[in-house]
């Protein structure tokens, strides 16, 4: 048998492979067109939000009601309404060590995050973004996200370490459940 004669087999099974692959779609697809609630501070770079959570650009409040347009494998795109803006959340499993359905799960939820179980001054900084000394650790992820998981693999560490930008740190240190020092924010 010639090699010629198996050209259409060989085609035709590319073609399979191909379309198998494009079909896989995302694992989170039931999840679009649902609005949400973000349950993190979320800061946006343009139209990006890398998951390494860098503190650049604007921030999208905690509690912020979002819909969600698209998704595949890597990314989750979320229109935001009350600024009028697309935002693409891109997944970097290097540094959240987490696939795009456990991105989903820490950044959005059907409710609102009650932060009536705060003081107002720790509410206060939730909505800005801003983590304060005594905060609890839950408080901070709120106000900041989640710090990147290559420097930070464990929310039981008594050290976080999170990025402003690529270059510059921000650290916070945790005596027991509540912060007890701030460096570079």
């Amino acid at each position: 048998m010639r090699f010629g004669s198996f050209k259409p087999l060989f085609a035709l099974t590319a073609l399979v492979l191909l379309l198998s692959a494009c079909a896989g779609g995302s694992p989170i697809q039931h999840h679009e067109g649902k609005t949400v609630y973000t349950q993190i501070t979320i800061w946006a770079d343009g139209n990006q939000h890398l998951a390494t959570n860098y503190r650049v650009g604007y921030q999208i409040p905690v509690n912020t009601r979002v819909e969600i347009l698209d998704s595949n494998r890597d990314a989750i795109v979320i229109n935001v309404p009350d600024i009028n803006r697309n935002v693409r959340i891109v997944n970097v499993p290097g540094y959240t060590n987490l696939d795009i359905e456990g991105i989903y799960d820490r950044y959005f939820s059907d409710s609102r995050v009650n932060l009536n179980r705060f003081d107002a001054a720790t509410r206060e900084a939730i909505e800005k973004g801003e983590p304060k000394e005594g905060m609890s650790r839950d408080a901070v992820v709120m106000a900041r996200g989640y710090p990147p998981a290559h420097q930070t693999p464990s929310l039981d560490q008594n050290t976080w370490t999170y990025w402003r930008n690529r270059f510059a740190r921000q650290v916070v240190t945790f005596s027991g459940d509540s912060v007890s020092e701030l460096e570079g924010f």
